[in-house]
């Protein structure tokens, strides 16, 4: 069994590209087109590849009592973000808000 090297034109800059070696998209009006690596690796500007998650804060939720680490700011336990604090709460201080 063979493996077909179908060239593809690029839809970016036109060179012909073989179809493994591209990326195909789908475009609503046109179906699909094809992007080679060098047009894809041009796309990637620098400030998007410099974009990071955001960072794991500390949580408690006042609401349920629940200390939590996430990068979201609602509470896993009750699902809401009304009584959230970005604070630091240890054992001892949740034992002697009792």
């Amino acid at each position: 069994m063979g493996i077909l090297k179908v060239k593809v034109p690029c839809f970016r800059c036109g060179k012909d590209v073989d179809k493994i070696g591209a990326r195909q998209l789908l475009s609503p009006a046109e179906g699909y087109r094809y992007e080679c690596y060098s047009c894809f690796k041009k796309d990637l500007a620098p400030d998007r590849r410099a974009v990071k998650p955001p960072q794991k804060e500390i949580y408690f939720c006042g609401r349920c009592k629940y200390k939590f680490v996430s990068r979201f700011t609602v509470c896993p336990y009750c699902n809401k973000s009304d009584h959230l604090e970005k604070t630091i709460v240890t054992t001892s201080d949740l034992l002697r808000s009792v």
